[in-house]
């Protein structure tokens, strides 16, 4: 039976140490803190390749016939409540400096606590510019910019 998944409580995670292999998918993970709003998830868009031959119009008439090429990784992310003294925000700015790969994971919300399947991303991290609004908080959009995708993390 599927599940309609509700959006709010999604767990997006960070491997514990940087890595060159997306090999391992293991953690262990850490939890990013004071994630808000709407998080863009690990996903991809493949190009649209024209494969189109003579004999496609003799046989489908005027259909342009298309296959899909190498896809774009989605790059997955979302606006964190910034805490400069926070040990897991200190360790994303940190990467971010460095340039250094990291892997990271994201847990669907579950109404029965289990969920067997999670989805990660691994790539450099990108911390865009912050907001502190006079008559709210400290605000700053964290990008993953993803090398690759994976559907099945533990």
């Amino acid at each position: 039976m599927t599940i309609k998944r509700y959006g709010g409580g999604m767990i997006w995670e960070v491997s514990a140490s940087p890595t060159t292999t997306g090999t391992a998918w293991t953690g262990p993970w850490t939890v990013i803190p004071q994630v808000m709003g709407t998080i863009t998830l690990p996903g991809g868009t493949a190009t649209k390749i024209d494969i189109t031959t003579h004999d496609d119009i003799i046989t489908y008439g005027k259909i342009r016939q298309n296959a899909g090429g190498i896809a774009d990784v989605t790059d997955p992310g979302g606006s964190i409540l910034w805490d400069p003294d926070d040990t897991v925000h200190q360790k994303l700015l940190a990467a971010f400096q460095a340039g250094s790969v990291f892997q990271f994971r994201f847990t669907f919300a579950s109404s029965t606590g289990v969920v067997t399947k999670k989805y990660g991303a691994m790539g450099q991290v990108s911390i865009g510019n912050g907001t502190s609004d006079i008559n709210g908080y400290v605000t700053y959009p964290v990008t993953v910019v993803a090398n690759t995708v994976n559907f099945n993390v533990a």
